[in-house]
C-alpha cells in the first residue's frame, strides 16, 4: 500500500497537496478507488480510498484511523549543518527514521554552511517519515544563531558534545527517562572554546558519544540513537 503525508485532514476526508497528488497520479499511476495510507505527522495513520485525483490535488475518504502505540521522542537536537548538504540530508533522514522531536540548525563560529533551504529539507524529512513508517514528523526550525539558542534554552535537560578531552559522562548514561532533552552537536571544526564555555555557564552539561571522533552528521545520529535506546529500554 502506498503512503502519503497531509496536513489537510478532516473527520471524513483527506486532501493531498499538488506535489503529493502529482506523485500519485503521474509517478505511481494510481486511480480512484485505490486504497492508500496517509500520515499526519502527529502520530496517526489514516487508511483511505482515493475519490478524486487531479494534477492539482487529490481527495480521499477516510476508512479508519490508526494511532501510534507510542509517544513521540522528547529529544531536541541542535546541530550545525555540514558543509556538504548531502551529508546533512543524510542526517535528517536517519534522525527521522530513528525518532526525534525537534531539529534546530545552528550557526556557530566554525560553521562552513551558513545557508540552508528549508523546503528541500522538509521533503527529505517527509520522505524518511513515510519510508520508515514513523507516524511522527520532526519539527525543523530555520537556521538560528548559536548564542541565541544557548542563552534562551532553559526548558529541558541540556547536553553539549564536543571533541576536547574533558572529563565527561556518556550521553546514554546522562539521559533521564521522562525528561525532555536537548543535545548540541557542533560543526566539522567543532565548537570554539568560547562557545563551549558559554554553553557550560548556561547550564549545558558536557557529554561524550564514544571514544572516537565522529563527523557532525554521524554524531547527530549517535545522539538520536543513544536517546532512543535509553528511553526505549527504560520502558
Amino acid at each position: 500500500m502506498h503512503h502519503f503525508y497531509s496536513t489537510q485532514i478532516s473527520q471524513s476526508a483527506v486532501i493531498l497537496s499538488a506535489d503529493q497528488a502529482h506523485h500519485a497520479r503521474r509517478v505511481l499511476r494510481l486511480n480512484p478507488g485505490v486504497e492508500v495510507k496517509v500520515f499526519n505527522g502527529k502520530g496517526s495513520v489514516f487508511h483511505c480510498r482515493i475519490i478524486e485525483l487531479t494534477k492539482n490535488e487529490a481527495l480521499l475518504s477516510i476508512i479508519k484511523e490508526v494511532k501510534a502505540g507510542f509517544k513521540q521522542s522528547a529529544l531536541t537536537l541542535l546541530i550545525a549543518p555540514t558543509k556538504s548538504i548531502d551529508r546533512f540530508e543524510w542526517f535528517l533522514e536517519k534522525a527521522t527514521e530513528i525518532g526525534v522531536n525537534t531539529i534546530i540548525p545552528i550557526l556557530t563560529e566554525h560553521s562552513e554552511r551558513k545557508i540552508i533551504k528549508p523546503d528541500r529539507l522538509e521533503k527529505v524529512i517527509v520522505s524518511a517519515m513515510k519510508q520508515s513508517m514513523n507516524p511522527y514528523k520532526p519539527t525543523l526550525h530555520p537556521l538560528r544563531l548559536y548564542s541565541d539558542e544557548i542563552i534562551n534554552y532553559t526548558s529541558s535537560d541540556r547536553f553539549i558534545s564536543y571533541c576536547l578531552d574533558d572529563k565527561k559522562s556518556t550521553l546514554f548514561d546522562s539521559v533521564r527517562k521522562g525528561h525532555p532533552t536537548s543535545v548540541l552537536i557542533g560543526p566539522e571544526g567543532d565548537f570554539s572554546p568560547e562557545e563551549i564555555k558559554m554553553a557550560i555557564s548556561n547550564g549545558w552539561k558536557p557529554v561524550t558519544l564514544g571514544h572516537q571522533r565522529f563527523r557532525t552528521e554521524t554524531a547527530g545520529v549517535l545522539a538520536v540513537h543513544s536517546f532512543d535506546l535509553k528511553t526505549r529500554n527504560a520502558d
